[in-house]
């Protein structure tokens, strides 16, 4: 077997260059300022109780929901006083 010359090969990568230039530094934001920006709505839970089975809801047992939930599942529900 004959060996095969081997040639060193420059390769451009403007790709890694063009990273280089992207900037790296974070703004000086404080945790107040992340909290500030975050919505603060509560999310209020309902108890309820299945009438039906639906998806991984079994009819006569309790969980506890969003109002959004129940009006997206309407008529699934029954809402308990406690």
């Amino acid at each position: 077997m004959a060996k095969k010359d081997k040639k060193n090969v420059v390769v451009e990568n403007n790709a890694v260059e063009e990273n280089n230039e992207a900037e790296t530094t974070k703004p000086n934001e404080t945790k107040q300022d992340f909290v500030s920006k975050v919505q603060t709505k509560p999310i209020w839970r309902i108890h309820v109780v299945a009438k039906n089975n639906y998806g991984s809801f079994q009819k006569g047992e309790e969980y506890e929901i969003s109002e959004n939930v129940l009006k997206n599942y309407n008529g699934i529900f029954e809402i308990l006083n406690k």
